[in-house]
Formats: structure tokens, C-alpha cells, sequence
């Protein structure tokens, strides 16, 4: 089993409105159908393209009609939809009511704020026996404003079902223990640090784009730098299996351009 965050793609439409609700700061799992008004919301920019689920919330997802009929029997029970106002489209603010009491507090690394309060989980650990097969889409009762967490089974309905829009990061495997995950972390750390105390992590940003530009990857850090088979250039990042994630950049994080780097 397998949990994700869901979030919004950068190449989602963004929706606004014209002024704060402050109806929106009670989104916290709870039903809201009955008292529920609409309002206007507006696309930001036109450059964008997906509209299936706009960027607006991270406490409630918004959907279009399209997606919303083909999910909405498929989360039954689980999420409320609640109608927003648009001159030109049919947008639904995706309200989960379904939250679960589901965190192993033991597992679970949690940051705390300077009084004491619970702030954030920097890694979070699921009681597997309390999440069943009914439960696709839900929140938990520490955070109810600011997670939305999915399983395998909404990732896969999604994917199947031609919609586009909902990034899904992977926060929890089953099959993968603390230990495990422990042990990860560490030859993590040990790859990193041997490519940070390398002798020959002497090139600057641009003696390292002229490795690249003659078709050389360079490395610092967690990242790397290639050309594919089109020439074009390719950022990648490593991650815990110890392999690189690549895509192609829009732009250059300035973070790269400090860096001493060397050929991989």
C-alpha cells in the first residue's frame, strides 16, 4: 500500500477571487453542503492548459465538470461538491470529509513549534489496518487545512481515466519499514558527502555548462547535468534508490549557479 500527497501541477490553470472568504479558513474536513454559497472565482493568465483540476487551494482541490463527473460516484461518501461561480466554466471546490485518525504517532517525525505545538510532519508514518479500501481520498484530524492525501487506487482511477492536472508525491510505503528507510537515508547522506569532499569539485557554473554543452555530464551535490539525444539540457535529482530523477528545466535555479561541480 502506498499514500501520496496530492497537489497541484504547474501547468493547471489558477483560479482567484476578488477578495478573501473568510467562509474558506473552515475547509477542515467537515461538512459544509448546507451552508454552502457560491462564489465568483477567476483564471489567472491564459498560458496555462489543464483544466480538469485548477490550482486554488491545498486544503480542498478544485475540479472541473468533466472530471467531476467521471469521480464523483467514485468518491461517494467521501468528498462534498461544492458548485463555484465562473462566467465561462463549471468549477467545484472538492470539500474531503472524509478524515482519518490514521498517523502512527510512534513511526511519525514531527516538527513542533517553539510552545510546543505540533507544526508539520517531516516524515509521517500510516497505521496500515485503519486505512481501507473505502478510504481513497482523506485528510488526517492534526492538519485537516493543509493535507490531502490519496491512495494507490485514486492515483490509479485518475491516470486511467484521461484527466490531467493532479501532481501525486509519494509519502508513504508500506512495504518499506523504518529501518529501511533509515538505512536509505543514510547512503543518501554518505553518496552526497563523498561527491561534496571530492578532490576534483573544482569547475564553476560555467566551466561545468561547457562540460555539458560538449556533451560531458557534471556533477554537485544531489544533482547532475546531461544532454539528451536531442541536445537539450537535462536537470536531474538524485534520489533514495541513489539514481537520478531528470527533467527538462524551464529555467536554471539560481542554487545551481553557486555550486563547484565536476565531471560525472
Amino acid at each position: 500500500m502506498k499514500i501520496w500527497k496530492i497537489t497541484s501541477s504547474e501547468k493547471n490553470i489558477v483560479l482567484t477571487i476578488g477578495e478573501w472568504i473568510d467562509f474558506l479558513d473552515n475547509i477542515r474536513g467537515q461538512s459544509l453542503i448546507k451552508e454552502w454559497i457560491p462564489f465568483e472565482v477567476f483564471i489567472e493568465g491564459s498560458k496555462k492548459k489543464y483544466k480538469d483540476f485548477p490550482s486554488f487551494l491545498p486544503s480542498a482541490p478544485v475540479i472541473g465538470i468533466e472530471a467531476k463527473k467521471k469521480i464523483e460516484i467514485f468518491l461517494e461518501g467521501e468528498v462534498e461538491f461544492l458548485p463555484l461561480i465562473h462566467e465561462n466554466h463549471s468549477f467545484f471546490l472538492l470539500n474531503i470529509i472524509n478524515v482519518i485518525d490514521c498517523v502512527d504517532q510512534d513511526k511519525s517525525i514531527a516538527d513542533f513549534s517553539k510552545k510546543g505545538k505540533k507544526t508539520n510532519y517531516k516524515k509521517i508514518y500510516f497505521n496500515k489496518e485503519l486505512i481501507t479500501t473505502n478510504n481513497k481520498i482523506f485528510k488526517i484530524p492534526e492538519f485537516p487545512s493543509k493535507y490531502c492525501f490519496v491512495s494507490d487506487e485514486f492515483k490509479e482511477f485518475i491516470e486511467k481515466s484521461g484527466l490531467y492536472g493532479p501532481d501525486f508525491d509519494l509519502v508513504w510505503d508500506s512495504e518499506i519499514d523504518q529501518e529501511t528507510e533509515l538505512h536509505q537515508q543514510q547512503n543518501y547522506n554518505e553518496y552526497i558527502n563523498s561527491v561534496n569532499n571530492s578532490f576534483d569539485l573544482s569547475m564553476s557554473w560555467e566551466q561545468a555548462m561547457n562540460c555539458v554543452n560538449q556533451n560531458e555530464a557534471v556533477v554537485s551535490d544531489r544533482w547532475k547535468l546531461k544532454l539528451d539525444q536531442d541536445l537539450n539540457i537535462l536537470l536531474g535529482q538524485l534520489n533514495m534508490d541513489l539514481q537520478y530523477d531528470f527533467v527538462s528545466p524551464k529555467y536554471i535555479p539560481p542554487i545551481l549557479l553557486d555550486l563547484k561541480w565536476k565531471k560525472a
